[in-house]
């Protein structure tokens, strides 16, 4: 079952107004999802909350283990339950959570709390010249203000959701070349690795990050399509593939599963 189903399900979340915490108010897709959708899977087994670390740093450990991000939650406030950010994890089919928090320091003021008061009686007999008031006519109840102070520690907060990688395909995610990068090349066709996947035909094969995508079954890489980042699973076929790698040309056979 695709990630459609992940981003279907996400808008479900919006749209049925089921926002109780600020995980399900901030939620924002992945803005590349999908370009990504057909590579990745939904997910049915519970959410796991992890502590994260430094998020370009955990988004390329998390794909060499197999998961990639398919949105977050941000924002400012009270710190909120991580078992809140589990429950949009599973109703979006994500099993993984990394949770960021900063401390922004303690925030005071004054909140104001309204109480009834007693503020007298209405009047209750009329006469000549109107209603008169009488302390035996009806007692009135009014609101009261009262302000009481209050501090509070403030974190920044931020919730990055992983979907499984569906097995096949070569097992690396890649990005296009810099300017510099072509310039040094002298070629704008090829594409940088950016993560392998552990276990994958890529990993296999010794590919690792950094190495720059030539070719791929004696074919220049496309920048515009990444024609080499995912490949449909071939019962073993081999795939040469040509590298750059800390500028040194080298020849790659991978096999598929």
């Amino acid at each position: 079952m695709g990630i459609r189903l992940i981003a279907l399900a996400a808008v479900g979340v919006l749209a049925a107004g089921c926002l109780t915490n600020s995980y399900s108010r901030t939620f924002t897709p992945s803005e590349d999802l999908a370009e990504r959708q057909p590579y990745l899977a939904e997910s049915t087994e519970p959410a796991l909350i992890l502590e994260g670390t430094e998020m370009e740093f955990d988004l390329q450990s998390m794909r060499s283990q197999g998961y990639d991000a398919v949105g977050y939650s941000e924002f400012e406030g009270r710190l909120e339950p991580e078992g809140q950010a589990r429950d949009i994890a599973q109703e979006i089919g994500a099993n993984r959570v990394l949770i960021y928090r900063e401390d922004l320091g303690t925030f005071t003021g004054l909140r104001p709390v309204f109480t009834r008061s007693f503020t007298g009686f209405y009047p209750w007999r009329y006469g000549y010249g109107g209603f008169r008031g009488c302390r035996t006519g009806l007692p009135f109840y009014g609101p009261r203000v009262t302000y009481v102070p209050y501090a509070e520690q403030h974190f920044r907060q931020v919730a990055v959701y992983y979907a499984p990688i569906l097995p096949g395909g070569l097992g690396i995610f890649v990005r296009e070349l810099t300017d510099e990068e072509q310039g040094r090349l002298a070629n704008k066709d090829g594409a940088v690795i950016t993560a392998v996947v552990d276990g994958s035909p890529a990993a296999r094969a010794g590919l690792r990050e950094g190495d720059i995508i030539l070719e791929i079954d004696g074919r220049p890489l496309d920048p515009d399509t990444l024609a080499g980042e995912m490949i449909p699973p071939g019962d073993g076929k081999a795939i040469p593939i040509v590298v750059d790698r800390d500028g040194q040309r080298q020849s790659r056979v991978l096999t598929l599963d």
